[in-house]
C-alpha cells in the first residue's frame, strides 16, 4: 500500500514539475467536477515550444505544429501506462494532485447545501425564543429581506455565526418583546446600550456595519409578526429605520432628533401631567423637545382638550415659517395645539403622534404641494388611517398656492408612489402643472380653520 502510495506522490511532483501538465491538470479536474465522472477531453491553447516538447514526448506524437492541442482521458491514460506510472488509477491521481477528494459540482451543491441547513439548525436549536426561530426558519425558506444573510454566508460562515448570535440574543431581548408576546411599554434603550448590553461594543449593531444591517432585517421580519400592516422593504430611509427601531422601544439619536411643538402637554406614568409642559401651554410656549425628554413621559394631550373640554384635535404643518406665523397672528385665549415637522417627519414628531393618537385625538396635516409633501401625507394617512384628517390637500388650494419652481423629471418620478385615493387628483394636476405649491401661500386659509375648529364653530 505505502509502495502504491510512493508511486502516486511520484507522479503527482512530475507532473507539477512542467507548466503544461498543471495547465492539463486544472482543465482535467475542471471536467471532472463538471460530469462527475472520468471522461471526455480538454483543450490546451497557445501552446510555447516548450510545451509542445514536453507533450510530444509524453504522447509520443509530433505536436510541434500545433498550437492547439485537444487531449482525451483516455489519450492520457494510454500515454501514462507507457511509463514507469502503469496501473495509477487516474482517479487517485486526480485526486492527489488536487490535494483532496474530488466530487461533482452537483455533489458540492448537494454539500454545501447540507452544511448550510445544518448551519441555521444549529441557531434554531440554541435559541428557543419564539421570534429567533421564526427568523432563522425565514432565512431557511429564503423569505423577503433576507438574501444578505445568504451571501454572508457564502463569504464567510464563521463571522457570521457570531452575528447571527449576537443578534438572535438582540430578538431575545428586544425592550417592547416579553415572553413571546407583543408587549407596549413606556420605556426607551438607546442603541449604544443595547449593543453593549447584547454585544459588550456599544457600535455592535451600527446602522453602517454587517451586524447592524441584520438587526434591522430581524427586526422588519419580527414586525412583520405583530405588525399586520407592515411589509418588508429592501431599502429603508433613515426615517424608517428610526421608526422600525422606535417600534420596538430602541432611540438611536435623542439630542438632535426632536419635535417643535406648542399646546400640548405631556403627563408622567402616574397621570400627572408634567410642571414644565403644563406652565408652557399656560404661557403659550413654543417647545424644541429633544427625543431624550419626550420619551421620559408616558402620554400626551391636547392642552386645550384638558383645560377648556374643546375638540381633542392637533394641526400638524410640515414649514417652521407657516408654523410661526400662526403662532404670531392666531387670535385665541389658549394655546392651540400645533407642531411642526420642519420637513420630513423625525421620530421625535412620530413618537409624540403615536401617544396622541392613542388618546384618540385628531391630526390635522397640512403639507406643500409637490411629490414629497404627497408622499409625507400618504405616510402619515396610511400610518394613522383613523386620525388623520389631510387638510387643504385639495386642487383648488393647490391652484392657490402655485409657485414659479418647475419640478425636475426626477422629483416628479415621485409622484409614482402615490396610491391614496384622496391624493390622486391633486397628484394628477401636479404631474400635469409641473410646479411645486406651498404652504405660506395659504396661511390665512389655516389660521380661519384652527380658529373655527378651536372655538368648535
Amino acid at each position: 500500500m505505502s509502495q502504491f502510495i510512493d508511486k502516486i506522490n511520484e507522479a503527482i511532483e512530475y507532473f507539477k514539475h512542467e507548466k503544461v501538465f498543471q495547465k492539463l491538470f486544472h482543465l482535467f479536474i475542471k471536467k471532472y467536477k463538471s460530469l462527475g465522472r472520468i471522461g471526455g477531453k480538454v483543450t490546451l491553447d497557445d501552446l510555447t515550444v516548450r510545451e509542445k516538447e514536453v507533450l510530444s514526448s509524453f504522447f509520443r506524437k509530433d505536436f510541434t505544429n500545433e498550437t492547439t492541442v485537444s487531449i482525451s482521458f483516455s489519450q492520457f491514460k494510454k500515454a501514462l501506462d507507457a511509463t514507469k506510472f502503469t496501473g495509477i488509477d487516474l482517479k487517485d491521481l486526480l485526486d492527489g494532485y488536487a490535494g483532496q477528494i474530488l466530487i461533482s459540482q452537483a455533489e458540492e451543491k448537494e454539500q454545501y447545501e447540507r452544511q448550510k441547513a445544518k448551519f441555521f439548525e444549529e441557531f434554531a436549536r440554541r435559541y428557543t425564543n419564539l421570534y429567533a426561530q421564526g427568523w432563522i426558519k425565514h432565512i431557511q425558506e429564503k423569505g423577503s429581506g433576507v438574501r444578505g444573510v445568504h451571501l454572508a454566508y457564502d463569504k464567510d460562515p464563521d463571522r457570521l455565526k457570531q452575528q447571527l448570535s449576537n443578534v438572535l440574543q438582540a430578538i431575545s431581548k428586544l425592550p417592547l418583546l416579553s415572553h413571546g408576546d407583543f408587549i407596549r411599554e413606556k420605556e426607551y434603550v438607546r442603541l449604544p446600550v443595547f449593543a453593549y448590553q447584547i454585544t459588550k461594543n456599544p457600535h455592535g449593531f451600527d446602522l453602517d456595519s454587517d451586524q447592524g444591517r441584520l438587526l434591522i432585517s430581524a427586526l422588519q421580519w419580527v414586525r412583520t409578526v405583530v405588525d399586520q400592516g407592515y411589509e418588508i422593504v429592501n431599502s429603508l430611509t433613515i426615517e424608517d429605520v428610526n421608526d422600525l427601531l422606535q417600534y420596538f422601544g430602541i432611540i438611536r439619536d435623542d439630542i438632535l432628533n426632536f419635535v417643535t411643538c406648542t399646546g400640548i402637554i405631556g403627563y408622567d406614568k402616574d397621570g400627572k401631567p408634567s410642571p414644565f409642559w403644563l406652565e408652557a401651554y399656560k404661557e403659550q410656549i413654543v417647545l424644541n423637545v429633544p427625543l431624550r425628554e419626550l420619551v421620559k413621559l408616558y402620554s400626551f394631550l391636547p392642552g386645550s382638550v384638558v383645560q377648556s373640554s374643546r375638540t381633542n384635535v392637533v394641526f400638524v404643518v410640515e414649514n417652521s415659517g407657516v408654523f410661526s406665523a400662526i403662532i404670531d397672528q392666531l387670535q385665541l385665549k389658549e394655546s392651540a395645539p400645533i407642531i411642526c415637522t420642519h420637513g420630513q417627519f423625525k421620530l421625535a414628531t412620530l413618537i409624540l403622534l403615536d401617544h396622541l393618537v392613542q388618546n384618540r385625538t385628531k391630526i390635522y396635516y397640512s403639507g406643500d404641494y409637490d411629490p414629497e409633501g404627497l408622499q409625507m401625507a400618504q405616510r402619515l394617512k396610511v400610518r394613522y388611517p383613523e386620525h388623520v384628517q389631510l387638510w387643504r390637500f385639495e386642487i383648488e388650494e393647490y391652484l392657490e398656492a402655485i409657485s414659479n419652481i418647475e419640478l425636475s423629471d426626477a422629483r416628479l418620478k415621485k409622484l409614482n408612489t402615490i396610491t391614496l385615493d384622496e391624493l390622486l387628483p391633486l397628484k394628477k394636476q401636479i404631474a400635469m402643472k409641473r410646479k411645486a405649491g406651498y404652504q405660506e401661500k395659504l396661511i390665512p386659509k389655516l389660521m380661519e380653520d384652527i380658529q373655527k375648529i378651536m372655538c368648535n364653530e
